[in-house]
Formats: structure tokens, sequence, C-alpha cells
């Protein structure tokens, strides 16, 4: 895992282009702080730069910006590509004839791109990767990204230069040129509390979309754009194709699919572990990973001193049965309080999924052992885990059948719940600890009773369901607010049920925009490789084959997981509500956060900044604080926005 960076210029420099790529490697440094390269051609005006996290040979042989054999290619690249000694064997059977210099995967991509192309080179690759690749002889430069889109890549292209990195700090270091904020961007943000793939805060500034290959031919032309993957298409094919057999057939066949995944993703020259939540895919990810080594796996959680939040007893409960070396670490206000003033730098974009600040100090007590560690992440994408993929279809069944008047009452409920909820000596939060569920589910609740008296059809209540702020409720300045909500109709398809709809919206947007940003970034800012088996291309075909009945069942998502994790785990372990990686955030804005908050929402720096409607905010803060209601979210996308105003915006 690596940092890339680099540029090209249709003319020849007028600068220390050594300089100025060391600028943009240190910018990025903490991603690869094992060794850094650089190749700069004079000639053609071009400069790579990598900074190098050793995994796989960490010998010089690794060592980046890498050239082929013939010298035709240079590969700045970061990522793992988990097959690649299977790629080197088919490459070692006639169709070439070298000798490798290393072991590096790195190495193996560059000889398959020579002998097939790229396109045909990059179908081969099961991985995550993001990578720049110049071709000396067209004189093209390409980038091209991961199918799901875990590894990031950025690039900038105005009338004279391409610039590009693994994160937009690096980008920034290439000239003091202002970056102008993009509206559209922004206006999504405050709809979702991340900024999707399709944008990026800079209206300059562009992302490399999952799954495709950006080719330039000159620096002064639009850029050739085409997938070589497409969630879209590879879901019609197995939705076609369909495995539509017993289910345990489909639970052994997932499991020994899993199995290969996972174990080709334990190859590792470095110390490797796993984050263990307790839940169903953290869990089933470290049981595999423990049936498959001969040594006790390290397994990692992160718990609260708040009992309702924390699920690190869980975790501790599995790591016992499965008998892996395993440690919890506590996560208190103050450690929180301490590592907030980072985020901002940490995320380049405002980023406001609050799980960040439990996600960054996992990752940072986990680096302290090993520098790999495999995860559940898209287990709910992938599998259909997520709650509102089995209560969103049942609910508005019901619903649908009152008129739109009917249903706007409905809103009554959801205040009084904001009301009584965020009481803590009340009969219904008794009822809820009693009840046994998360202390989240009022919260849940309440937010639910709000958006479902507001929609109007199904596609409705699927965003208003993701969204932090709705569209009547702005906090941004009119000049600044324009309406970024998705086209439902370019969101949720016909041809899928409801509940496969909502999954296909989250894997296109939810997953990479903020699920994966929110780990890469978290992980890379301490040198710490995640991996994620759920998101190898080949099991999540496999998993979009299963018929919807193999996914959900009348209460659960993710019910072929569940019956396979039986294998490995007894029921008691894992069967309980679904928590989230979540914190009390509500609680800690109105505690040891508050001064932190009031300082960044204070009106002379939402004048001083501009972007904020002053009275909004300061209304959504007070009812906070009076425990009116519960904003906890809205205002934390508020603080993250005005935070990263503070870090970037001198």
């Amino acid at each position: 895992m690596c940092g890339i960076t680099g540029f090209w210029l249709n003319k020849s420099y007028h600068f220390d282009s050594n300089e100025v790529l060391e600028g943009m490697m240190d910018a990025i440094s903490h991603r690869g702080p094992d060794s850094n390269g650089s190749y700069i051609s004079n000639e053609d005006n071009l400069c790579f730069g990598h900074v190098r996290l050793s995994i796989l040979d960490l010998s010089s042989a690794g060592h980046q910006p890498m050239q082929s054999h013939s010298k035709r290619y240079v590969l700045t690249y970061n990522g793992e590509i988990y097959n690649h000694k299977e790629i080197r064997k088919i490459l070692e059977s006639g169709l070439i004839q070298k000798k490798w210099i290393g072991t590096s995967d790195t190495e193996t991509l560059l000889a398959a791109i020579e002998c097939w192309g790229l396109n045909e080179a990059i179908l081969k690759c099961r991985g995550m990767f993001a990578f720049a690749l110049w071709d000396k002889q067209e004189k093209k430069l390409f980038f091209v990204r991961d199918r799901i889109g875990e590894k990031p890549l950025y690039f900038l292209q105005d009338e004279d230069k391409i610039v590009f990195a693994s994160e937009i700090k690096a980008i920034r270091k290439f000239s003091n040129e202002k970056l102008l904020i993009n509206k559209t961007a922004l206006s999504g943000y405050f709809e979702t509390s991340y900024i999707d793939e399709s944008d990026s805060i800079y209206s300059c500034v562009q992302k490399v979309q999952p799954g495709s290959i950006v080719e330039f031919s000159s620096c002064l032309d639009k850029p050739k754009i085409y997938p070589f993957w497409s969630l879209k298409k590879e879901r019609e094919f197995y939705s076609i194709k369909n495995l539509n057999q017993p289910i345990q057939k489909n639970i052994e066949y997932i499991d020994e699919l899993l199995k290969e995944v996972i174990s080709s993703q334990m190859i590792s020259d470095v110390p490797l572990g796993s984050f263990l939540s307790g839940g169903i895919d953290s869990s089933l990810v470290t049981a595999i990973m423990q049936k498959i080594s001969i040594n006790k796996v390290k397994s990692f959680s992160i718990g609260f001193e708040e009992s309702e939040y924390n699920e690190a007893v869980f975790a501790e409960e599995v790591a016992s049965y499965l008998g892996t070396e395993h440690q919890s670490f506590y996560l208190n206000q103050s450690q929180a309080l301490n590592v907030i003033p980072q985020l901002a730098k940490i995320y380049d974009e405002p980023f406001a999924d609050y799980s960040q600040i439990p996600t960054l100090l996992l990752s940072r007590e986990a680096k302290k052992h090993v520098t790999v560690a495999l995860t559940g992440d898209g287990g709910d994408e992938v599998f259909g885990g997520y709650n509102r993929y089995i209560f969103a279809p049942k609910i508005w069944s019901f619903a649908s059948k009152f008129p739109a008047s009917i249903r706007r009452q409905i809103k009554f409920l959801g205040r009084a719940a904001h009301y009584f909820g965020n009481n803590q000596n009340n009969f219904m939060q008794t009822i809820v600890n009693r009840s046994g569920l998360p202390k989240s589910s009022l919260d849940r609740f309440q937010l639910l009773a709000d958006i479902l008296g507001s929609a109007n059809n199904f596609e409705d209540l699927f965003l208003n369901l993701t969204r932090t702020f709705h569209s009547n409720k702005k906090v941004l300045l009119n000049h600044y607010y324009q309406n970024k909500c998705n086209n439902s109709s370019n969101i949720l398809h016909s041809d899928l049920s409801l509940a496969r709809s909502m999954m296909f919206a989250d894997t296109k947007a939810y997953l990479p925009s903020d699920i994966l940003v929110k780990v890469d970034r978290a992980s890379m800012s301490t040198a710490l490789e995640t991996r994620a088996p759920f998101l190898d291309h080949k099991l999540v075909e496999a998993a979009w084959s299963l018929p919807d009945q193999h996914l959900f069942n009348k209460k659960n998502g993710k019910y072929i997981l569940r019956e396979l994790l039986l294998k490995y785990l007894p029921k008691k372990l894992f069967e309980r509500p679904k928590q989230g990686f979540t914190i009390p955030i509500d609680r800690w804005l109105r505690n040891d956060l508050k001064d932190w908050a009031e300082d960044l929402l204070s009106p002379s720096k939402i004048q001083f900044y501009g972007f904020l409607d002053e009275s909004a905010v300061i209304s959504i803060w007070n009812e906070h604080q009076s425990e009116q209601y519960n904003h906890g979210h809205k205002l934390w996308t508020i603080l993250m926005f005005q935070l990263w105003l503070e870090e970037w915006s001198n």
C-alpha cells in the first residue's frame, strides 16, 4: 500500500521539478513511510512520484516508480493484486521469456500490461488498486482505479497540465493556485455528509471513477473515460444467472469462495491481523482467517466507556471462542477531543461520518502490532445487511395504502419521540433499555417518523433515509445551495426488488464515498493497510447471483452469512440487534465537546467563512443543547465543514 502523485505539463518546466515533486510526495508521506522514489522525464515534461509502504517484496526490487522490462511503460501504483502469483504462472507458461527481478505485484502488473495490453491485464487482476501508467511509445497517460473504489485517485486538468495524487493535499502542493469550491459537491455534502464519487470539493479536481480507465493523449484534450467493470452490467448478468439452488448449496459455495479470497488476502511479508467488532462480517472474516492460519490471528476491537454503545465486549467473546490473540482499546471523550482537530487534515474533503473517530484510533492502536488488517467492510452492501433493506419495504407497503395527507401526520409522532427520546428520565427510555435494543433505536425511530411523513413514493423514502439535511432545511446560504439530490429514477431500478435496489444504490454511492473513504484515510494516515475480502469482485458477482430469499428472511438481512457463520460460531455470540460502528456524538456535543463546537459555530467564524446561514445553525445548536431534538449528526456535518474550512481555506 502506498501513495502516488505526479504531473504532465504541456510545455517545459519553469520550476525545479524535483523540488515540486518532493513537496507533493511529502504531503502524502504518511501513506508510504518506508521509502520514496521518482521518475522524471524532461523530454516529455512528465514526473511520477511514489511513497512506499512495503507489504510484498520488502527489498529494493519492489521500488517504484517502476519501468517495464522493455522500458516502454512506467508505473506508479497503489494497492495489492492478490492473485499476482497466479498471473505470473500464466505469464511464465510460454507467454513471456524473462527473469523476474523481484517478487512484487508491481512487477507482475507491468509484465501483464506488456503481454496483454492494459485492458486485458486489468481484467485478470483481483485486488484493490489505483495507478498511473505512462506509455513512452504512444505518449499516453492512463489512470486506473479498482472495481469498487477501495483506493482513491484524484486528478486536475486545465489548459496546460494534468496533476494527480492519491489525496488532494498533494495536488494542492503543486502550486499556490486557489482552488474554487464546487457548489454542487458542497450541496451534496450537506445532504449526505460526504462528497459523492461523481464530484470533489473543488470544481477543478475530479476523481477517477471505480472500475474505470482514464486515457490522456495530451494535456490539452479531454480524456477518454471508459469502464473495464460495471456493477450495473455485472448485476444484470448475474441476476439472470441466478443460483436458484438450495440454500445449503449456496452456503457451501460462498464459504469456499470466502476461504479462497481470505487466503489470498492473508499473503503478506509483514505482520497481519483483523479488525473484529463482534458483528457478522468481521466475525466471519476473523473466523476463516483463524481456520486457515497455523498461528493465532491478531485481532483488534475498540470500545466505549458508555456501555450502551460498547460492542467491544461482544468482540472479546468472539475472540475468546475463536482463540485469537485479541486486544481491545477503549475510547473516551478526552481521546476524541484530542483527535478531532486532526480530522480535516486527514480527510482532505469535508467528511462527516463520525465513526471516523473510532476507526482512526483503532487503526493507530492496531498499527503498533501489525501492518495489514483484514476488515468486514462491504458485507452490508454486498449481502444486504442494513436494517433499512428489511424495514423500508415493509413500512412502505403499509404506509402507501394511506393518502399522503394522513402520512404527513406521522411527523407529529417523530416530534414527540424527539422530545421524549432525549429526556433521560422517561418511560420510553426505560422501555428501550429493558428491551435490550441499542440506545440509538429511539433516534432511528425519530428519523423514520419524520422522513416517512415526507415521502411521496418509495424513492423518496430511500433518499430521505440516507439524507442528513433535507432540501427544505438548508444551512447553506442560498448563494451556495444547489439541488444536488440524486434523481431517484437513476438510483432505484424497477427490474430489482426494493431491497436490492437500495443495495445497488448503496454500493454505487455510500460504499465508495463514505465507508471506503473513512477506512482508507484513517488507516493510511498511520501507514496501516486494510483489506476487505467482501469487496473481491468475484464475491460481489456471486452475491448478485443469489436469490433474494438467500439474503433476507422476515427479520434480518445477510441471511446466508448468518447461516454460514453458524459453522464457525454459536448463534448466541453474534445474533443481536445491529448497532453499527457508532459513537455517542449527541451526548458528547452536550458535554466535553461543547466548548470546541461552540467555538467553530461562533457567529464570528460563521460570518468570516461566509458559507452557512447563521440563524439556521444557531437554531439547530440550541435545540440540541436543550434536548428538544437530537441533532448530533446534523451538527457533526456542520462542524466538519467548519473544521475543513479552518484547515484548508487559507
